[in-house]
């Protein structure tokens, strides 16, 4: 299963992408929230503890304290062979 993450900056509360750092991590379809995270804080080098947790289902939301920046964990459907797109 692959995740995408997308690590950028705020304005006004939102995700502003006035700058953006892309990556696509792989990991286990069952892998805990927890180890999920865990690795994408260090793919991007980030050490800070997260303040805001958002989970989506298949989307997870990291806001971190005394930065505007927010880090966001989406799961990748699209090579998954149990699920059909037609």
């Amino acid at each position: 299963m692959a995740y995408i993450l997308e690590f950028t900056d705020l304005f006004g509360g939102e995700a502003n992408y006035g700058w953006l750092h892309r990556l696509t991590i792989e990991g286990e379809a069952n892998i805990s929230r927890r180890t999920l995270i865990r690795n994408a804080k260090r793919a991007f080098g980030i050490a800070a503890r997260h303040y805001v947790y958002v989970d989506g289902g298949d989307f997870i939301e990291l806001r971190f304290s005394g930065v505007a920046v927010v880090l966001m964990i989406t799961w990748d459907y699209a090579d998954d062979p149990e699920i059909s797109w037609q």
